[in-house]
C-alpha cells in the first residue's frame, strides 16, 4: 500500500481531530471536530473526481457542534450520511442523537433517541458496511 497526497482545490476545513468522515457516493464528507477554536458543527465535502471542497453551510441549520462522532454512509435510494453521539458544545456532555444529513440539499434532520432506547450516550462508535453479490 503507497500513501499519495492529493491535491485540493478550495478552502477545506480547518485543521482538526476527532472528526466525523465517511464516504457517500463520490464525495467524503466531513462533520464536526474539533479545532483552535473549540468543537464545530460545520459540514464539508470533498467531490473526488475533481478534488474540489466546498461548505455545505449556510443554508439549512446544522446540528450542534461536537467531537468524537460516528459519521458512517447510509446506502440506499437516497444519499445519505448519518452522525451519532459525540461530545457537544455544552460543556463536553454525550449526545444521544442521530442526526441524519440528507446528501441531495444538506439538510441535517435529528432523532433523539433517549426514548426510543437506544444504546447509552457515547462517543468514539465505530460501523462498517460491507456489500457482498448477492445481499
Amino acid at each position: 500500500m503507497t500513501w499519495t497526497r492529493v491535491e485540493t482545490t478550495g478552502t477545506g476545513p480547518s485543521a482538526r481531530a476527532a472528526h466525523g468522515g465517511c464516504v457517500v457516493g463520490e464525495r467524503l464528507v466531513v462533520f464536526g471536530g474539533r479545532d483552535a477554536q473549540g468543537r464545530q458543527s460545520d459540514t464539508w465535502t470533498l467531490d473526488l473526481p475533481s478534488s474540489a471542497w466546498r461548505c455545505q453551510g449556510g443554508q439549512h441549520a446544522a446540528p450542534a457542534g461536537r467531537s468524537f462522532n460516528t459519521l458512517v454512509a447510509l446506502p440506499g435510494a437516497v444519499p445519505a450520511a448519518l452522525s451519532f453521539g459525540g461530545m457537544s458544545t455544552d460543556g463536553g456532555a454525550l449526545k444521544h442523537t442521530l442526526e441524519v444529513l440528507d446528501m441531495r440539499d444538506f439538510r441535517w434532520r435529528t432523532i433523539d433517541g433517549a426514548t426510543a432506547g437506544w444504546p447509552s450516550k457515547r462517543f468514539v462508535a465505530l460501523r462498517t458496511h460491507t456489500r457482498t453479490a448477492g445481499r
